[in-house]
């Protein structure tokens, strides 16, 4: 093997070398690819929504994700399987400082660092876990493990399930694990893997509790009646795998963080002065319309708060005040929002609560 393909984030893929211009190309051009592809298959949504006949050519997105497993190295495809193996087993992300151990014969630690830097954090990135600093994966990470054909095949099986489902009640609208289980004949720990790939996938609809967990529930995806017009499945999800996929995201978690802020229009500095934007926001709140205003009513995912009145948690309240600790506020937050992972809060952090789950006038 030539030396320049021995560093374990040095290059992606036979014939390409670890020049900086080589692999910012090959970066540019999936991401153009997965745009394209991205763009197409919202294109083809939108004429099959209006009553038109849709070809669905599946070699034609399915390419990237094929492209991205065979350009692994040997070292990137066995780091994942170790970040992923850490999670199936113990339902929480290896840690850091883990897999440097693993790899510690070999490779330093910034090594495995740009390894894993080369993948882009839209496949790996790195977390805080139970107040551990983690790596972990997203949908596209796990669909490029070696379980990743296999995991594929199991999402693929329960979408033509909930297909089918809708084929014979088109007013269903929950599914749960023992369910499914049984439907599909499937183990009880296929059944929980399933779940956490259902809500890695956001292959379900306003919410879902007890990912990654033996009893989970889920909501029917939101174009449930749409999975009638797909031929291909597999394409179905390696599209969801690929949304949004830009080679370049940064894995550490604040910079990713930053990444994600700038993408949606908004400062980087926000994340780091929180107190002086909150100011900001507060002073300025008199000058903002109703459209600059968000409201607990306008959010999908606490739809059911429009059915409370004030009188039904006042009993909740002493003299006003919700006698609930932040921990216990945030934990229900999460499993509002279907969020697998309790992240404690330290006084160093960014945010309390970082998800892309929050599903806003039918969007995330």
């Amino acid at each position: 093997m030539p030396e320049d393909t021995q560093r374990p984030g040095g290059c992606l893929g036979k014939d390409f070398r670890c020049g900086r211009s080589r692999s910012l190309r090959w970066s540019h051009d999936l991401s153009a690819l997965a745009e394209w592809i991205s763009e197409g298959y919202n294109l083809s949504n939108e004429r099959m929504h209006a009553g038109e006949e849709v070809d669905w050519n599946a070699e034609e997105s399915m390419d990237l994700l094929t492209q991205l497993r065979d350009r692994l190295t040997d070292d990137q495809r066995k780091m994942l399987n170790a970040i992923w193996g850490s999670y199936r087993e113990t339902g929480h992300w290896i840690t850091r400082k883990r897999l440097h151990h693993l790899f510690r014969d070999r490779f330093q630690v910034n090594e495995v660092q740009a390894a894993l830097t080369d993948l882009g954090g839209c496949v790996v990135y790195e977390a805080s876990d139970d107040q551990k600093e983690c790596y972990a994966l997203l949908f596209l990470g796990i669909l490029m493990t070696d379980q990743g054909p296999d995991l594929e095949e199991l999402c693929v099986r329960y979408l033509d399930h909930v297909r089918k489902l809708y084929d014979q009640d088109p007013d269903v609208e929950q599914v749960n694990g023992k369910q499914i289980e049984t439907d599909l004949g499937i183990s009880s720990e296929q059944s929980k893997l399933l779940g956490a790939l259902i809500y890695f996938g956001r292959f379900f609809g306003r919410s879902m509790g007890g990912a990654g967990q033996p009893e989970w529930g889920a909501t029917v995806p939101e174009d449930v009646d749409r999975l009638h017009h797909h031929a291909d499945l597999h394409r179905y999800v390696r599209t969801r795998a690929l949304e949004g996929y830009e080679q370049n995201v940064p894995i550490e978690e604040n910079s990713r963080m930053q990444w994600f802020m700038r993408k949606m229009g908004r400062r980087p500095s926000d994340l780091l002065n929180p107190l002086e934007v909150a100011s900001e926001h507060q002073m300025a709140a008199p000058e903002l319309s109703t459209q600059d205003r968000l409201h607990v009513d306008d959010i999908d995912s606490f739809e059911r708060v429009q059915n409370v009145s004030p009188d039904m948690v006042a009993g909740f309240l002493d003299n006003g005040f919700l006698d609930r600790t932040e921990d216990q506020v945030q934990s229900a937050l999460e499993e509002m929002l279907g969020v697998p992972h309790h992240k404690k809060d330290w006084g160093g952090e960014t945010n309390d609560l970082f998800t892309a789950n929050l599903v806003v006038n039918g969007a995330r």
